[in-house]
């Protein structure tokens, strides 16, 4: 019965979250469409010379696929940005916001049009609505360019992110995950940082993707985490136009898995990974499903069929008239990673990854195989992206390859040795209690009973009867709360009064709690047993600092680490 009120608690969040999304989206689209469109065009001129000299799909660095900008996009963008409708195609802003128009020319594509439009060239023909996109990226587009132009804003836009990526790494570095910096920066290497530089189109994923993963460090547990990758595909959704959106799921999982871990089994593992992912695709879905509703009831026109036609056109194994295996978009995209120092930067990670844990093998914890798993699914992400959206990969690889970003973020982070320092705030309690630091599996709780504490979370489920688990109260003694039979005891065998609480899991095993347990440690402390061959319930001792207090984090260890610390 917890189990479902439990998910229907988060199916009622996931539906009010899509409301205010759908309902706040439109609002705010609605409201920069009263904005002034003369005084935006003024910037069109200064874009439409940039645009014509660059062309529609440069590439920055000679040679590198990923480093090609979507001009095209940008100019699709801007031409949408400064429509201004006249007669029979103008509207309201309510309208206007849900249709989305641009203006093009008789004899010209939509990059031409774009630029001709924004040089204020008359003989605009006919206007073409784009309104199976939220477009977003209009909301700041439009405020900027009262006072903006557009190299201006490609440099905004530049600096909100590595603005972003700098606490990213400031993050990081404060959650004791520092050493996954070398795979964070082997990710953006392949994400080719420079088009960046000079894109609009890009900047969405890129900021979502920072965003998510900066939310990701900054939450104490991951209770939450399924709502978090809800947002994220909701914002991606809203603000790009079908870029590399996969992106803002895979780097957050990574972190996730990084900062929380993925359970002690693999099937622990794949359940976070279906969840989550599961969770950013339907918040991906949600809202794009909401705009073509939305957008069929405001403008009367068929916005849902548009979409399903554009969606059987994208998923298909078709290049115009020609068809290929759904194979080959995989591989093309693979094949703008085929320069040298891509394989350089991979292979000299993975020879530095395996010195350093042969170097640590004996002091480094064994890997959280619950982790692994989450990982390896982040890693091929961008592979079942690309068959099933081969026809989008297939011609697009040029963009769409930078989704192999995400793998490299995994398998770095794979090939990085676990730490055991602890990924939060080192310690909780009071006076000799026993303090038990903010672990990956962890929150902030009462257990039910009004006492402030810290709720060690096995199994990743909430303490209660559905999950093996133990509330550690602040003051510790008379406060050891366990909803899964606490009763007391020795402890330790050392004549103090202490808690038994037993606890499942790898079979049946005990957390014994007293004072005394060795003779230079006066503090209350906690032994583990339960385990089964070399690995511990989650939780391992990590020391014992000069104030006798315990240190502990969800990392498996040994079982001579464990007793040896005891000794």
């Amino acid at each position: 019965m917890d189990a479902e009120n439990k998910r229907g608690g988060r199916a009622a969040r996931f539906l009010l979250i899509w409301l205010a999304a759908v309902l706040g989206g439109y609002g705010l689209l609605a409201a920069v469409y009263t904005l002034p469109v003369p005084v935006m065009a003024q910037q069109g001129p200064q874009a439409a010379a940039l645009l014509a000299q660059e062309g529609k799909n440069p590439r920055l660095i000679p040679g590198f696929t990923a480093s090609a900008l979507d001009n095209f996009t940008d100019a699709l963008m801007l031409n949408i940005a400064c429509y201004q409708g006249e007669g029979a195609d103008g509207g309201p802003a309510w309208l206007e916001a849900a249709r989305n128009n641009r203006w093009e020319y008789a004899g010209k594509g939509p990059y031409e049009s774009a630029i001709a439009w924004l040089s204020g060239q008359p003989g605009a023909e006919s206007a073409v609505s784009y309104a199976r996109y939220w477009n977003g990226y209009l909301v700041p587009l439009k405020v900027l360019l009262l006072a903006a132009g557009y190299p201006a804003i490609r440099t905004l836009y530049l600096v909100a992110e590595l603005v972003l990526l700098a606490v990213l790494a400031a993050l990081m570095v404060k959650r004791k995950m520092a050493r996954y910096l070398g795979a964070l920066a082997v990710a953006v290497v392949f994400a080719t940082p420079v088009v960046f530089t000079r894109s609009m189109q890009y900047a969405a994923v890129a900021q979502v993707t920072l965003g998510a993963s900066i939310a990701v460090l900054a939450l104490k547990s991951d209770r939450h985490l399924p709502e978090l990758f809800f947002c994220a595909g909701i914002a991606v959704n809203y603000l790009d136009l079908l870029t590399t959106p996969l992106v803002t799921l895979g780097f957050p999982m990574i972190l996730a898995a990084l900062r929380f871990g993925g359970g002690e089994d693999w099937k622990a593992g794949a359940r976070k990974a279906v969840l989550w992912g599961g969770s950013w695709l339907l918040g991906f879905g949600g809202m794009w499903a909401g705009k073509w509703l939305l957008g069929t009831a405001v403008t009367g026109r068929s916005v849902l069929a548009d979409a399903a036609a554009n969606i059987a056109v994208r998923t298909s194994a078709d290049e115009g008239s020609a068809a290929f295996s759904r194979w080959m978009a995989p591989a093309r995209n693979l094949e703008a990673y085929g320069h040298g120092i891509y394989i350089a930067v991979l292979a000299g990670y993975a020879a530095g990854g395996a010195l350093w844990m042969a170097a640590v093998r004996k002091k480094s914890p064994r890997p959280d195989r619950g982790r692994v798993v989450l990982l390896a699914a982040a890693g091929v992400l961008p592979f079942i992206w690309y068959l099933l959206m081969a026809n989008h990969s297939y011609i697009h690889y040029w963009m769409t390859c930078r989704n192999l970003a995400v793998t490299a973020f995994a398998l770095c982070a794979v090939l990085t040795p676990p730490g055991r320092e602890p990924e939060g705030p080192e310690t909780v309690g009071e006076g000799k209690a026993a303090a038990i630091g903010d672990l990956p599996h962890a929150h902030a709780g009462d257990g039910g009973d009004g006492h402030g504490g810290v709720e060690l979370i096995h199994h990743g489920d909430a303490v209660g009867a559905h999950a093996p688990a133990v509330l550690f109260a602040k003051g510790f003694g008379d406060e050891l709360l366990a909803l899964d039979g606490a009763e007391e005891g020795d402890g330790a065998g050392d004549g103090h009064r202490g808690y038994v609480v037993r606890v499942g899991g790898h079979g049946e095993g005990e957390v014994r709690q007293g004072e005394g347990h060795a003779p230079h440690d006066p503090a209350v402390g906690v032994v583990v047993d339960g385990l089964e061959g070399e690995s511990a319930l989650g939780v391992s001792l990590l020391d014992v600092d000069d104030m006798g207090t315990r240190r502990f984090r969800g990392e498996m260890v040994s079982r001579k680490f464990l007793f040896g610390c005891f000794k």
